[in-house]
């Protein structure tokens, strides 16, 4: 039995329908079981036969958790500790899911799972704290870091897109941060060949998809592919904008792209990152059909 935490969220949900679809049993939780209480932690590990433990609960508002840290470290770092200490208890792997924000960004190569960690904002301090929380209480967990993630359930950066694209005004999108847009359909499936391997080594681990871009350019792709597939009916503007340009927000790396050579070696496939897009507004276009 799977115990997916965070079932409700944006990979969580993908998850749960990649697991169902494939006939593993699993439960999923999400706010009706607090992750920052131990004791319910045990009363659940108590009530199943749980063999892994996969870690989707976040906190993941940047901006928010600027000024609400005590929150975000109770879920990404109190929390995932937490789950991680039964889970070392009960001999049970656990799999953690964590973000490009643990680096600061100040490089313009590919970090790699040795890079130092430096986080420059709270979301991203919380879930590197979790990070090390998680090995140091079950060295045996596998951690996922994973970026600008998009699909189809739960607020994200595409989500957003099409629905200010559909109204044809004018958006602004920043023009001065890369990384790597990834799909929660290629990492649920990079998840599954994870568990589903008969002895997949412990560790960290990075998952993105091939290729990098900044926010303005996946808009433009964004914009293109929803002109393309009748998503769309005209053209939008859109206008760069640099950060120092948006008030009142928290600091975001400037360069965040993950190096995947590790994972890859291990046989876990990284899609490049605009065939995926096209995937999956190909099948928005369908579903609109």
């Amino acid at each position: 039995m799977i115990w997916l935490i965070g079932d409700k969220g944006l990979l969580g949900s993908e998850l749960a329908r990649s697991l169902a679809s494939k006939d593993i049993a699993f439960i999923g939780t999400d706010i009706d079981i607090d992750i920052t209480s131990m004791p319910l932690i045990q009363k659940f590990f108590n009530a199943y036969d749980i063999s892994w433990v996969i870690n989707c609960a976040a906190y993941t508002a940047v901006d928010s958790a600027e000024y609400h840290e005590a929150q975000a470290s109770s879920i990404n770092t109190q929390g995932a500790e937490n789950i991680a200490r039964v889970c070392a208890s009960k001999l049970v792997r656990m799999i953690h899911i964590s973000t490009d924000y643990v680096f600061a960004g100040g490089g313009n190569l590919p970090y790699d799972e040795m890079d130092s960690v430096s986080p420059i904002n709270v979301y991203g301090r919380t879930k590197a704290e979790g990070e090390r929380s998680v090995m140091a209480m079950s060295p045996n967990a596998i951690i996922l870091r994973t970026s600008w993630l998009y699909g189809q359930f739960g607020k994200n950066f595409v989500s957003k897109m099409i629905t200010q694209m559909k109204t044809g005004c004018e958006i602004c999108v920043v023009c001065d941060q890369t990384g790597t847009p990834t799909w929660t359909v290629d990492l649920a499936s990079a998840i599954l060949q994870i568990i589903s391997a008969s002895n997949f080594p412990q560790g960290c681990y990075h998952f993105a998809s091939a290729g990098q871009t900044t926010w303005f350019d996946f808009a433009a792709e964004i914009h293109s592919l929803l002109i393309r597939y009748e998503i769309i009916k005209r053209p939008c503007q859109l206008r760069k904008l640099i950060t120092t340009q948006i008030p009142g927000t928290a600091k975001r790396p400037r360069y965040s792209v993950l190096n995947t050579s590790k994972i890859r070696r291990l046989g876990i496939d990284t899609p490049d990152w605009e065939k995926s897009l096209e995937l999956y507004i190909s099948t928005l276009a369908v579903s609109l059909e």
